[in-house]
């Protein structure tokens, strides 16, 4: 998650996106210390054994192509994985 609001903006290719609200946070498996707004799950392959708790996170999926723009409220965390082909994109934070 980002302290702040963030605008995601794909410019060329894709990207998949899974936004988990603030709430959702105990599921997450959150690192501690300077990483603490970073989960220790790989969302694209998590290991249940590890995070057997992950299993109940709901995520929102979305894919951003060509032009795509995503809102991302702060404190929300998000996962992305850019398409084998790539892609370009752009963040903009505000508070």
């Amino acid at each position: 998650w980002d302290p702040y609001h963030n605008w995601m903006v794909a410019i060329v290719g894709t990207k998949q996106v899974v936004l988990f609200s603030p709430q959702q946070a105990p599921l997450l498996y959150a690192r501690s210390g300077l990483e603490r707004n970073t989960s220790a799950v790989d969302v694209g392959a998590p290991d249940e054994a590890r995070f057997p708790r992950f299993r109940e996170a709901r995520g929102c999926h979305a894919t951003l192509a060509d032009g795509d723009a995503l809102f991302i409220p702060k404190k929300w965390w998000h996962y992305c994985e850019n398409a084998p082909s790539g892609c370009i994109a752009v963040n903009f934070w505000w508070l």
